[in-house]
């Protein structure tokens, strides 16, 4: 990055390194190792003139057997360290998910997602950008003391950051802001770089591509080690295998940029360490129209003609809430079938028929223990979008109907 002068790369450039890394990591998991270093430092390029973006992970001076994990161990590099490192808690190959995932965001914005100086500044910027870490975290942190406070009224108890002036009070340590950009949420990813593509179906496919990778980087950051991504989820993830862009191969010249970047990870994946293991992925040309990849593209439409998603839901939930809302309910032979529909909604019978109900809010945090986040600045229903701007609008609208079908 330094010969770079921190200029981010791409997403396809991005796109190896981290397919790379996480069969390094999955190696690593099958034998029951950690690396618990795990930073852009240790990420080596092997020669970049013949075999670009061709990597090496190094620096295993840190590295342990999962089973001899000790809790309160000083490992991980400040900026890379996981929450449950941070708190205190028992912890297993799952911290390396979260330092590849600040790596993939490091390579993506050109500097660092949580530049922490302290251990608090590192949980003061995680709970700005993705809030508190789960509450049963939080009760079981040996170090949680350290950075937030018990606040009680007469019903409950809940967790609170210490302030700045509290942490400095207690410890006579002061919080250094050393950001560049403050982050209120992971999807501020989103609208962090402008789309370079020129014609509408590179734009269509940068955009899908960009979504793709910014859930990933999520799934990879998920506060609850349990929650996270493992190594060969990251591997079947859509960014890695291109299979939400993969249909628009031969009208894309980004799709088949894409492609070729992803030449080195098909006979020579990398390695899980210096010793030259290899796993065999398939990254060839797709040959099969998904047919169901629509929906992507009719999202990817309206987002270009919002500027802003129109469906931003954070859970599931919120994303089956927002179209219900837009779109009305799916169809019955759908929710009959579905295997998570009762997951979001409820057969409601009466004397002569029985309707499918989308659950409400509270039924579903009883039943998911999740919170809904609505995110989005516009709430719209089906026509609405004639009416964001003048021009065009009927145009776009007929291409909505063919693409965002229920």
């Amino acid at each position: 990055m330094q010969e770079r002068h921190f200029q981010p790369l791409s997403l396809m450039a991005i796109r190896p390194i981290v397919v790379q890394m996480a069969v390094a990591l999955k190696h690593l998991k099958s034998v029951g190792i950690i690396h618990a270093d795990l930073k852009l430092q240790n990420v080596m390029l092997v020669n970049h003139q013949q075999e670009p973006y061709r990597i090496k992970v190094i620096d295993f001076g840190l590295a342990c057997e999962t089973s001899a994990a000790t809790v309160g161990s000083y490992i991980q590099s400040r900026p890379y360290r996981s929450p449950e490192i941070i708190l205190g808690l028992p912890f297993t190959e799952a911290i390396d998910v979260w330092s590849l995932g600040n790596i993939a965001a490091y390579l993506y914005l050109g500097s660092l997602l949580y530049p922490g100086y302290t251990e608090y500044d590192m949980m003061n910027y995680i709970v700005e950008t993705q809030g508190n870490p789960p509450e049963k975290m939080l009760n079981s942190g040996l170090k949680t003391s350290c950075f937030f406070y018990k606040e009680f009224n007469s019903t409950t108890s809940n967790w609170k950051l210490k302030t700045p002036e509290q942490f400095f009070e207690e410890s006579g340590i002061k919080p250094t802001e050393r950001r560049g950009r403050n982050f209120t949420s992971l999807n501020d990813l989103l609208h962090f770089q402008q789309l370079g593509a020129q014609t509408f179906t590179d734009k269509a496919a940068e955009m899908c591509d960009l979504l793709m990778f910014v859930e990933m980087v999520k799934e990879m950051l998920q506060l609850d080690p349990e929650r996270r991504i493992t190594p060969q989820q990251v591997l079947d993830h859509s960014f890695a295998r291109m299979n939400h862009i993969g249909y628009l191969y031969d009208l894309s010249s980004y799709v088949k940029s894409c492609y070729q970047h992803m030449d080195i990870c098909k006979e020579k994946s990398t390695v899980s360490s210096d010793s030259g293991t290899r796993v065999p992925r398939d990254y060839s040309r797709p040959s099969i129209y998904r047919g169901h990849r629509r929906w992507s593209l009719g999202n990817i439409a309206a987002y270009l003609y919002l500027g802003s998603l129109l469906y931003p839901g954070y859970t599931e939930y919120d994303m089956m809430n927002y179209i219900v809302e837009t779109q009305g309910n799916p169809p019955e032979k759908m929710l009959n079938s579905g295997l998570k529909t009762s997951c979001f909604f409820y057969k409601e019978f009466n004397s002569t028929t029985s309707n499918w109900k989308l659950r409400r809010l509270n039924n579903f945090l009883k039943s998911q223990g999740l919170s809904p986040q609505r995110e989005e600045e516009e709430t719209y229903i089906s026509d609405d979008l004639l009416h964001f701007q003048q021009l065009g609008a009927q145009t776009l609208q007929i291409k909505l109907q063919k693409c965002v079908i229920s």
